[in-house]
Parts: C-alpha cells; structure tokens; sequence
C-alpha cells in the first residue's frame, strides 16, 4: 500500500492507479492459486477427532468415502 502511496505522491496519479490495479490484480491471483483443501485422517481411538493427513500421515487411520 505504501508502494501506491509514494508512486502516487512522486510520480503520477495514472501510475498509482495502474500499479494499485496490478498489485491488487496479482495479489488475487495468488490468492487464489492456493488449495483450501485439506485431506483428513481419523485420530486412532477416537469416533469423531481427524487431523491434517498431508502433515502427519502416520499419526491417522485413512477412512474410506
């Protein structure tokens, strides 16, 4: 934010804008580029606790469906 802000105030308004419109641009693109999805595994002895499989894979039982 402070990059738009100093190019705005020493540059040009058109070029804060372009760049807050890039920044912002590439900042969603990236947002969205990252998986949300996380695989589970049940917590051995438990019925209703899981954990992130894909961090402790051997810490889990592997639950079919």
């Amino acid at each position: 934010m402070s990059l738009i802000f100093l190019s705005t105030i020493f540059f040009s308004l058109s070029l804060g804008i372009a760049l807050g419109i890039g920044l912002s641009l590439l900042s969603v693109v990236r947002h969205a580029t990252k998986p949300r999805i996380q695989i589970l595994g049940k917590v051995p002895g438990t019925h209703d606790q899981f954990e992130n499989a894909e961090t402790s894979p051997n810490q889990v039982e592997f639950v079919d469906g």
